[in-house]
């Protein structure tokens, strides 16, 4: 039945506790996105800017993780990751090689296409949702496999 149809006599109880832990739970998950747009943005500000193009691509690291620690003020190992990965990653044509490239394809940046601040603010905010959900539903596989889901063990009839 469609919850917005008016049918006389159907009722539906709405339990207002259960409504705001959701919302509470969902306000202490997004917390992270404001963490993960501010390093995403820096690191792809540092990869866009013309004066780092040929600089030392560890060099261009440490002054990312820097930056995360003293301005940003929070180091997160997604956000971390990945732009170690980009800066510094491989480049090759082996599966195991292309760190680089199959991280940069998550930040869709592409440098030319750059032509205004909000550009770059766009692929930063999407990259920060990517990283966000990927950060999810890693925990919800651990969580998972902890309570035996993945192995047919489960003893309770709803997963979480």
């Amino acid at each position: 039945m469609n919850i917005f149809e008016n049918h006389t006599g159907a009722t539906y109880n709405v339990d207002d506790s259960q409504d705001m832990s959701i919302a509470n739970t969902i306000g202490r998950e997004t917390i992270y996105l404001p963490i993960f747009y501010g390093s995403l943005l820096h690191l792809l500000f540092i990869r866009s800017d013309k004066k780092n193009r040929g600089k030392d691509p560890i060099e261009l690291f440490k002054q990312h993780y820097e930056w995360e620690q003293e301005e940003l003020g929070f180091v997160s190992a997604y956000p971390t990751l990945l732009a170690l990965y980009q800066l510094v990653g491989k480049d090759g044509t082996g599966d195991k090689k292309q760190y680089r490239g199959k991280t940069r394809h998550l930040t869709k940046l592409d440098p030319q296409q750059i032509k205004h601040p909000n550009d770059l603010a766009k692929c930063a905010w999407n990259a920060a949702w990517d990283i966000y959900l990927s950060y999810r539903v890693s925990f919800l596989i651990k969580m998972a496999k902890l309570l035996g889901y993945f192995a047919g063990q489960h003893t309770h009839s709803q997963p979480f």
